[in-house]
């Protein structure tokens, strides 16, 4: 009865402890993968939400690849571009650059959600734009 009792209260305090560490509000609670490995790939925009809840007109970046050594290919609208990425603010958000425009611009997200095959980020209005990954 006292192992019972003491894998419980290991299993609990493990459940706890890992619960409440998680840097995103939507997860994962607990992966293997890393954050880069799992931000790596090519994506397509799922969905896009205002602020409010309301489903909004598919813009901004509609399909992108995300390197690991930091290039990011997108499609914005209709125009193809190049550029970086990195995570910053502790990898809580993500930076995009590009030098189409002069100087170079640059587009920040807050990662709401980064799981291996889908990842929802919110932009400087509050739109959320959820992505899915599709290689």
């Amino acid at each position: 009865m006292k192992n019972i009792l003491k894998f419980l209260f290991a299993f609990l305090s493990f459940v706890l402890i890992f619960s409440s560490c998680n840097k995103y509000e939507l997860g994962p609670g607990l992966t293997i993968l890393t954050k880069k490995q799992r931000i790596t790939g090519k994506w397509e925009k799922h969905l896009t939400y205002s602020g409010n809840g309301f489903e909004v007109k598919n813009e901004g970046i509609r399909e992108m690849e995300i390197f690991k050594d930091g290039l990011i290919t997108y499609t914005l609208d209709t125009t193809r571009f190049t550029g970086n990425w990195e995570f910053i603010k502790d990898k809580e958000s993500i930076s995009i650059t590009n030098d189409y425009f002069k100087p170079s611009s640059y587009k920040m997200f807050r990662i709401i959600k980064l799981k291996n095959k889908e990842f929802l980020l919110e932009d400087e209005f509050g739109v959320d734009h959820r992505y899915k990954k599709i290689k």
